[in-house]
């Protein structure tokens, strides 16, 4: 189903470049036809977009969680986690409200021969996370080479409070 998430996602991203190119204003049909699948697909990809940002809300607090040694740091990444938790189940709530996401999952279900338990199953799953399961998942699939971390923001404003991570 995520595969299908991501095609969706990329032709999404794809569809929005050519509605932005002046060329196919001119075609008013063309348009016309790219608008309405626009239309169709937007509440799918930004209820997807919002999961896979819970998603990582809750992979980024169990990280924190296992890398730190501070109890302040360790309860408030137990915090983060818990709303990430909450977070990603609500987009689930609000995806079920979508009858396109209710049509795909559908799809997808009984493409693997499964019915809608298989979702409670899940949000139990979620729900049941440890940050042992997901550290070790993340050991198994991410690979930190391949990492890039990127700093933005106001480098006098980080000066000022002492958090200037450039400074020698």
């Amino acid at each position: 189903m995520f595969d299908r998430l991501d095609d969706m996602l990329r032709h999404y991203e794809e569809l929005m470049l050519e509605l932005n190119n002046p060329s196919v204003a001119e075609d008013q049909r063309k348009f016309r036809k790219l608008m309405k699948e626009q239309a169709d697909l937007a509440p799918i990809v930004d209820a997807y977009k919002q999961y896979k940002q819970a998603k990582q809300d809750v992979e980024d607090s169990l990280a924190l969680l296992d890398e730190e040694s501070d109890e302040e740091m360790k309860e408030l990444a137990k915090e983060e986690l818990a709303d990430a938790k909450k977070g990603m189940l609500d987009a689930r709530a609000v995806n079920r409200a979508q009858d396109a996401v209710v049509a795909q999952a559908w799809t997808s279900y009984l493409e693997r021969g499964l019915d809608w338990t298989e979702s409670k199953t899940v949000e139990e799953q979620i729900l049941a996370l440890t940050v042992e399961d997901v550290n070790k998942a993340l050991r198994r699939f991410a690979d930190p080479e391949g990492l890039t971390i990127v700093l933005a923001g106001d480098r006098e404003k980080a000066r000022e409070a002492g958090k200037d991570f450039f400074a020698k």
